[in-house]
């Protein structure tokens, strides 16, 4: 922050613990709510309400509550959340939830020049880098792989001039 004392970061986290560990070091370091707004929900396409299982950095959103050890979450529309925002680097790692995202019509309407996503395979999507990066080249962004990519998730870097 003392490199950019004007950024303004808001990051979404459904988590309860997170939450809890990301306002304890937001605390730490002195950054205020100028600077941070922490967004105790997960980004979606739609407002609502799921489920997220407690796997520490491994949880994912589930739609239904007969799983076990699930907790309680709010959806949050970050296309409403982000209208009309001007944003310089927009990072999604939201566990799977990226393909909801990005096949929404409203990715197009996002205004950021720069976007860190990191894609989760899975039997919809055996191809994830592929078809993340093939959404991405429809909305304008030119993409390069990140500085991991596994068999099972990995980063990809897009811009748009």
């Amino acid at each position: 922050m003392c490199i950019y004392p004007t950024a303004k970061i808001i990051a979404f986290e459904p988590h309860p613990e997170h939450v809890k560990r990301a306002n304890y070091n937001i605390g730490l370091n002195k950054l205020g709510s100028k600077n941070i707004s922490l967004v105790e929900a997960a980004a979606s396409n739609q407002a609502g309400e799921a489920f997220l299982t407690d796997s520490g950095v491994c949880s994912t959103v589930v739609s239904q509550e007969n799983v076990e050890g699930v907790i309680p979450i709010k959806l949050l529309n970050i296309f409403e959340y982000l209208k009309d925002m001007k944003i310089d680097i927009l990072k999604i790692d939201i566990e799977g939830g990226e393909f909801v995202l990005l096949n929404d019509p409203h990715f197009r309407e996002i205004q950021t020049r720069a976007i860190v996503l990191e894609y989760h395979v899975n039997s919809d999507y055996p191809d994830a880098q592929n078809w993340c990066q093939q959404k991405l080249a429809e909305y304008g962004y030119e993409t390069k792989l990140g500085a991991w990519n596994g068999p099972e998730n990995g980063f990809l870097w897009a811009y748009k001039n």
